[in-house]
């Protein structure tokens, strides 16, 4: 009888501790908070599993017009006059001088109708990028006329003040609607390339690490990526009339890119924040006579494996000259680019379908092709979601990629836009 009560005792501890667990868990508006942010974890935007589910559900064509970064047309109103590319979105825009008005309302007024262009036909939009280091290179000149280039900020102000600077001017191109900063340069300025760069550069090794975290860092503030360049280096050759050779042995070579590890060590989230352009110059000494671009030694076994960078990976303009009066076709060179381990080929002019429908024959073929191009449409995706661009509140629910990412296990959407994630 005693053993009889001892089982009913032991049996109602565990019913009770049962019960106290099941109310603690499933009626505390904590504990919902907490399984909730477990589950957003578990599905953020870079998990793998869950972008790689999205991204099976797109097509081949789909897919490779993510990878592509094109020019764009006009400057006041985006709509099927304006629209070279058979109606399917590419990756991104990026913008030229020619494409900036002479007002921020005008500019805004672009974009937005860019975007609102794409999400009306249920696509993904593209994000919109733009070369804005300041000085030299300032294609917003006609409403920011006195951006100081790197070389000025470096001199003549300190951190904090610089910080304040590239903070308002992330800021800026936020609020006109781009999600893309093709900046800073981090290359050490040298006799070697002074005449290429001028003013571009923040200077010496020292100073690129200081300065070029700063421009990081307020670019990750305000929530547009910045994108380093130019990976490895450049010479006083220009890029657009000829593949220059950056002439260094391997420890030559081992310093020249040293300002690029030190900046993305010193930044914060800069893996999976911004992204690095790669230059066509060629290394001779370390990596052969080929365009850096096309060396899968330099990209991916060096940039992404060695070094660890997991942004995204972008090229150079696939048509300038360093290529294409050096005998490489545009077409084959974007395959070659993307063996590399390069995410993102930038396009100039209206040339997207060509180098599309070439893109996605060389998919249906080549096995090893068809790996690369679905792990870089998987990064530009995943970045496209940190850039906002992927929210509900800017899109109809009737958009295709909207469905496809509850169906493929998202947390609820509203969740990208807290703090918890930035």
């Amino acid at each position: 009888m005693k053993k009889l009560k001892g089982i009913k005792v032991v049996f109602v501890l565990f019913f009770l501790i049962i019960f106290v667990s099941f109310q603690a868990f499933s009626f505390s508006a904590q504990s919902d908070m907490f399984f909730e942010r477990l589950n957003q974890l578990e599905n953020d935007s870079f998990s793998p599993l869950c972008v790689s589910r999205y991204v099976s559900k797109m097509n081949a064509r789909e897919k490779i017009a993510q990878l592509l970064m094109t020019s764009v047309h006009g400057k006041s109103e985006f709509d099927s006059k304006s629209d070279f590319n058979d109606g399917i979105a590419p990756g991104g825009y990026l913008f030229f001088k020619f494409n900036c008005e002479d007002s921020a309302d005008k500019i805004q007024h672009f974009t937005s109708s860019i975007k609102n262009y794409y999400r009306n036909k249920g696509r993904i939009p593209p994000y919109l990028a733009i070369d804005h280091e300041g000085g030299l290179v300032n294609r917003l000149r006609a409403i920011y006329p006195d951006f100081v280039s790197q070389l000025d900020v470096a001199q003549n102000y300190d951190r904090k003040q610089a910080y304040q600077i590239y903070l308002e001017q992330a800021n800026a191109l936020k609020s006109l609607g781009f999600d893309m900063n093709l900046a800073p340069v981090v290359e050490e300025l040298t006799d070697e390339n002074v005449d290429f760069l001028v003013n571009r550069s923040f200077g010496s090794l020292d100073t690129i690490k200081e300065y070029g975290s700063v421009f990081l860092d307020s670019h990750f503030e305000a929530n547009v990526m910045p994108v380093l360049k130019h990976f490895p280096g450049n010479t006083n050759d220009d890029p657009h009339y000829g593949v220059p050779d950056l002439k260094v042995d391997k420890s030559g070579f081992d310093h020249m890119i040293t300002p690029f590890r030190d900046v993305l060590n010193r930044s914060k989230l800069s893996d999976q924040m911004c992204g690095i352009l790669i230059s066509h110059a060629m290394v001779s000494q370390v990596f052969g006579k080929t365009p850096s671009c096309f060396s899968k030694e330099l990209v991916n076994d060096l940039l992404i494996e060695e070094i660890g960078f997991r942004g995204l990976v972008i090229s150079d303009d696939v048509y300038m000259a360093a290529l294409t009066k050096s005998g490489y076709m545009p077409e084959s060179s974007a395959v070659k680019m993307i063996l590399s381990g390069i995410d993102v080929i930038m396009i100039s002019g209206q040339k997207f379908i060509p180098i599309l429908n070439y893109l996605e024959a060389e998919y249906a073929k080549n096995p090893v092709f068809k790996v690369r191009v679905d792990e870089s449409c998987e990064k530009v995706i995943a970045s496209k979601v940190k850039m906002g661009l992927m929210l509900p509140d800017t899109v109809s629910s009737s958009a295709n990629y909207y469905p496809a990412f509850e169906k493929c296990g998202f947390p609820v959407f509203h969740y990208y836009n807290l703090e918890f994630f930035n």
